[in-house]
């Protein structure tokens, strides 16, 4: 590829990043106003101190309820505002969760929308999102490293023959939270490179790789960064650190990101990527 080209693509694809992290609703990480862990039966949604999903002052006291099996919901509405799910008004509807066909439905009042997803640790949550929110409007904008080529690569990706859940230490205990699909191999510098992936949200056609390198705790965050490999064919993997972006917890109290998988190293500083402002 050109090198003004692909100096183009990256340009365009931090633009639509930066668009997408001040989106007003799913999934802007600088909308989120809170995350709520679903229990079964009965939620209560709205802005009341008393309800089991807490939405901001904008929104009605009592907006309705989900009702939850354990992984889809059923919602309920009792206000007379307004509430639309997927841009359709409702009283009542069925909500599907974010690794559903079809994706996550997004219930909207006013300007707060909501919707179920899954969490790392296999939780089903309600993630809200406030168009209001002034981190929105007052955040700068992202910050990258300089944009270099060579730091695109094409690597192999090796898929276990069964997806094994990845042990991985958090601050308190080893807990299983992800899945590993299996590995990515890169060479650098004569150097070969073993990187476990997981599941992607961007569907069958990606695999999530959580990285460190010597910027960590530097100019980019201490848990590492986060890359989306785009599998090109059968094996064969782009791996490009160029579009190595910070963990959510980065610009989101709310979120809290896995660590990365300890072998997951590279042994340089990568000054390729999202960094912090300097």
């Amino acid at each position: 590829m050109v090198a003004s080209t692909y100096i183009q693509e990256i340009e365009a694809w931090r633009a639509e990043m930066d668009a997408q992290l001040r989106a007003p609703g799913p999934w802007g990480w600088l909308a989120v106003a809170g995350t709520y862990p679903l229990e079964k039966g009965k939620n209560t949604i709205g802005s009341s101190r008393k309800s089991t999903i807490r939405l901001p002052k904008s929104a009605p006291e009592g907006v309705g309820q989900i009702e939850f099996d354990g992984q889809h919901g059923k919602l309920r509405v009792t206000t007379r505002q307004p509430v639309f799910v997927d841009g359709v008004e409702v009283r009542t509807a069925q909500l599907r969760n974010h690794r559903e066909k079809g994706g996550m439905s997004v219930v909207r009042v006013g300007n707060i929308t909501f919707g179920i997803a899954e969490s790392i640790n296999r939780v089903y949550e309600v993630i809200v999102w406030d168009a209001d929110s002034p981190r929105r409007q007052s955040f700068p904008p992202r910050a990258w490293y300089p944009i270099n080529p060579d730091y695109c690569f094409t690597g192999r990706f090796i898929r276990n023959y069964s997806a094994n859940e990845l042990i991985k230490k958090s601050p308190n205990q080893y807990t299983p939270e992800l899945m590993h699909l299996g590995n990515v191999f890169v060479y650098h510098a004569e150097t070969r490179y073993r990187y476990a992936v997981m599941r992607s949200d961007l569907g069958p056609k990606y695999l999530w790789l959580m990285l460190y390198d010597k910027t960590n705790g530097k100019t980019t965050h201490e848990r590492g960064r986060h890359l989306q490999v785009r599998i090109i064919d059968g094996e064969e993997v782009e791996v490009d650190f160029n579009k190595l972006v910070m963990p959510p917890m980065t610009f989101c109290e709310h979120i809290v990101s896995p660590m990365a998988p300890i072998p997951n190293l590279f042994m340089t500083p990568l000054e390729v990527g999202e960094r912090y402002p300097e």
